[in-house]
């Protein structure tokens, strides 16, 4: 048997911290130093929630379901239960002695200054910043790394009560424009966006019924996935068929958008847009779950051709990483469960005829970027991370030493640059921002979080036992 220990970073609004501490709160959690009784005593009594006959029969078996209409959450009858729990949970917690003594110690351990790793695009720096417990990161840009920090787009003013979140974001090939998808109230549902970054202007291109979609820039616009609108107000309550891949041009209302790829015989189906920098070729990544896709590529210097098949799904994983001409590496767990990069020739995208670069190893290969003109890898090494860097022909150059056992995360580096950037996090080190020189193989701290904990009388350390 062997023990192993996992480094998990997430990142949790401030609004969500809370209300997950008074849900452990309620739940009769006991923290030490708090052994102290509740003073609320009194029995709750809880609201009457309806029963309906509501029955559902499957292969012959009657299903009941007596509290289906709780399901739409948008009736005035269930709004009303949801005020009438509420009271009954808000009653007793105010009477919870302690509450806000722990509620007081947790704000000032989670109010610290945290840092999002930089990517460089065009002219300008990018990075996320969060003061201490904003609901939502800030996005800044520099005209340098040591230039002056920018508001760039505060997500936390989207909305007044502070649930409307970036979902997703790419800055266009050439940086003179930035696309952002925004979500309300944690809806898979988004809208997309588009800002000159140079003036930071807000324009007037508006995309909806946007959801699981990719943000693929080409030249003046990109491509994303959509569905019809819904009818009738099924918005949360329809089933989502039929999703349809577009291409958007910049000043174009969405009702211009070049409909690129539908599939008509699977309803059910995903389909995702990646482009190549070099703007010749656009990936199309299908799904039909969680896990495993086919892939298709179109050269857009010969679009009379259409999408040719690279892999086919859905039992493997199959994830763009660089083109070198009409030749593509694949990170993929096709003939290798641990991974393993592979060229593929769209000519001869047979697997027969792969090429693979970085073979696989006992390790798991979770990553691949390319980064002045090296291949960075990173692996999941018993439970923690491991960064190493190759030629492009797959040899091994370097392995990057770790302060310690820990998760390396959001490696950003330009092919064309030797300048790069990751975080790293450990039990004893919140996450810390580096700066990556591929050229000389050095790692310098760029941004170092100050937070309210003494590490130095700990060591973490990672012990095996039978």
């Amino acid at each position: 048997m062997v023990f192993l220990y996992n480094f998990v970073t997430t990142i949790i609004p401030f609004s969500l911290m809370k209300k997950l501490l008074l849900t452990l709160i309620s739940g009769g959690l006991l923290f030490s130093g708090c052994n102290q009784q509740t003073d609320n005593t009194a029995a709750m009594t809880y609201p009457e929630t309806r029963m309906t006959d509501t029955i559902d029969h499957y292969f012959g078996e009657a299903v009941p379901d007596p509290y289906r209409w709780l399901e739409d959450d948008n009736s005035a009858e269930t709004m009303q239960w949801v005020i009438e729990q509420n009271k009954v949970t808000d009653a007793w917690l105010q009477k919870v002695s302690y509450r806000d003594k722990i509620k007081d110690r947790l704000t000032r351990l989670w109010n610290y200054e945290r840092y999002g790793v930089p990517f460089h695009k065009g002219s300008y720096y990018y990075f996320f910043r969060n003061d201490g417990i904003q609901n939502q990161s800030v996005l800044y840009i520099q005209d340098s790394l040591k230039g002056e920090a920018r508001v760039f787009l505060d997500p936390n003013k989207l909305s007044d009560d502070g649930t409307t979140s970036l979902s997703e974001y790419e800055v266009s090939h050439d940086g003179k424009y930035f696309a952002y998808a925004i979500s309300k109230a944690g809806s898979d549902w988004n809208e997309i966006y588009v800002m000159e970054t140079t003036t930071g202007q807000q324009l007037e291109d508006k995309l909806e019924w946007v959801k699981f979609s990719t943000i693929a820039w080409r030249g003046e616009g990109f491509y994303y996935s959509r569905y019809d609108k819904p009818t009738g107000g099924s918005e949360l309550s329809g089933k989502n068929q039929y999703q349809k891949v577009y291409y958007h041009k910049i000043g174009d209302p969405q009702s211009a958008d070049k409909l690129v790829y539908e599939n008509r015989d699977y309803p059910l189906r995903n389909y995702g847009a990646l482009t190549t920098l070099d703007d010749q070729f656009v990936f199309l990544v299908e799904n039909e779950s969680t896990s495993g896709n086919a892939l298709y590529v179109k050269d857009l210097k010969n679009d009379s051709k259409g999408f040719i098949r690279l892999a086919e799904g859905f039992r493997y994983d199959f994830t763009p990483v660089h083109n070198l001409g009409n030749k593509f590496m694949l990170l993929t767990n096709s003939g290798a469960e641990r991974y393993q990069l592979v060229q593929v020739d769209a000519a001869n995208p047979a697997p027969a005829n792969w090429k693979v670069i970085i073979p696989e190893t006992e390790n798991v290969l979770t990553s691949v970027e390319v980064a002045g003109g090296k291949l960075v890898a990173q692996y999941m090494v018993d439970a923690h991370s491991e960064m190493k860097v190759f030629n492009m022909d797959g040899t091994l150059l370097h392995t990057l030493t770790m302060p310690g056992p820990g998760t390396l995360a959001g490696f950003n580096g330009n092919p064309d640059e030797d300048l790069a950037f990751y975080s790293f996090t450990s039990f004893l080190e919140p996450s810390t921002v580096y700066t990556y020189d591929l050229k000389t193989n050095t790692s310098n701290v760029l941004y170092k979080s100050a937070i309210e904990f003494d590490a130095s009388p700990y060591i973490a350390e990672q012990v095996f036992y039978t």
